[in-house]
């Protein structure tokens, strides 16, 4: 796994660097002589800040335009957002495209348009952790991927632009899962920013760097925009925060083969989705480092950090094999049932590694089925 993401890191560093050198040459209008890019110096560069004045001034830009749409995201509702009845009865807030579009100038030199699909949505919440503690986690590539396991396939850190004077700027690309074979997997690559927006009260906002309209084109890599998405966290006087999550994504419908993939999409990559995942996480942390836990009696803390550890294991492996990320799987499509192949990884038991999965809707809400498959007594009929 760990081989896997740094060869992503090389390529995506490899990517970049060719962008940047092919700007310097127009604007000085000669020859550079390109650096080493063998895997060997590219690893032990580490993450190389190969970033001009120029281009660190340009990101710092956009990632202030960013924080200042989502600022405004959180704080303004009607007209902007719209409660709309989403799965299982319960009430989401979606946004409005139209309003959207005269109230923000294009931060991405773009507007939304016709020929892509915008999925943007907003929720709030309480979460049992300290703002300080929440940024810290979500500004470390290594601590996001493990908050939101479920979401996140795979992740690289390509760059550190800025880390100082409590601004935080950093470049990523990520693959973004919703655990079926009939939702493709959204890969983006962005930019990641944090800083202090009020007493208080932070911010942490991302803002894809892909432009052009048609990605394919521009990167074949890419196949999805993250408009200005992220998370305002409050502090609150308990000791928790309050952290409204709105998230944005724009990409191509087409890119769906059945039409269930395309009722399930909002859901699969919508902000509740990602702060239900938040608050998850951060109740397992307190109920690991809790002296007592009235749920399971444990009090040995290193025992419930190992059974977490198990889980989270269990969880993020079930993830791999239904969308087919990390690992380097075969894929074969057996009517509407997907079946993924892969040898074993060094420290797994020799053989091969075989995954099957199948998306089909159920005429009961997501709740109520896992109600049922939870319970000792009725998930055995």
């Amino acid at each position: 796994m760990e081989e896997s993401r740094l060869r992503l890191q090389i390529q995506l560093l490899r990517d970049e660097l060719n962008k940047m050198t092919t700007l310097a040459q127009r604007c000085i209008g000669s020859q550079i002589t390109p650096l080493d890019l063998s895997n060997s110096a590219l690893i032990g560069q580490g993450h190389s800040n190969y970033h001009n004045s120029i281009g660190k001034l340009h990101f710092l830009d956009l990632a202030e335009k960013a924080m200042n749409e989502l600022n405004i995201l959180v704080n303004v509702n009607d007209p902007l957002w719209i409660e709309i009845v989403g799965e299982g009865g319960g009430v989401m807030e979606s946004l409005n495209l139209g309003e959207y579009v005269k109230l923000f100038a294009p931060c991405l030199e773009i507007k939304p348009d016709n020929n892509s699909t915008h999925y943007a949505t907003r929720a709030s919440g309480i979460i049992a952790a300290s703002s300080s503690t929440i940024l810290r986690a979500l500004m470390d590539e290594n601590q996001w991927s493990y908050l939101f396991q479920t979401i996140i396939g795979t992740s690289a850190l390509i760059d550190i632009i800025q880390e100082d004077n409590g601004t935080n700027l950093k470049m990523m690309y990520a693959e973004l899962q919703a655990l079926s074979s009939l939702i493709p997997v959204r890969k983006v690559k962005f930019i990641r920013f944090s800083r202090q927006v009020a007493e208080g009260v932070w911010g942490m906002v991302d803002v894809s760097v892909e432009n052009s309209h048609d990605i394919s084109e521009t990167n074949p890599i890419i196949n999805c925009r993250r408009f200005p998405s992220g998370c305002i966290v409050q502090d609150m006087p308990n000791g928790g925060s309050k952290v409204t999550w709105v998230e944005h994504l724009d990409f191509e419908e087409n890119e769906f083969n059945h039409p269930l993939g395309v009722m399930c999409c909002s859901s699969s990559f919508g902000a509740q989705r990602w702060l239900g995942s938040l608050k998850r996480q951060c109740l397992c942390l307190a109920i690991i480092t809790s002296p007592h836990d009235r749920i399971s009696g444990m009090v040995n803390q290193s025992r419930k950090r190992s059974m977490a550890n198990m889980a989270h294991r269990m969880v993020s492996n079930f993830g791999f094999g239904v969308c087919s990320t990390v690992y380097q799987w075969q894929v074969v499509q057996v009517g509407e049932t997907m079946v993924t192949i892969r040898n074993n990884n060094p420290g797994e038991p020799t053989g091969v590694v075989l995954s099957a999965s199948k998306s089909f809707c159920m005429p009961i809400s997501h709740q109520s089925l896992f109600n049922f498959l939870s319970h000792k007594h009725t998930r055995d009929g």
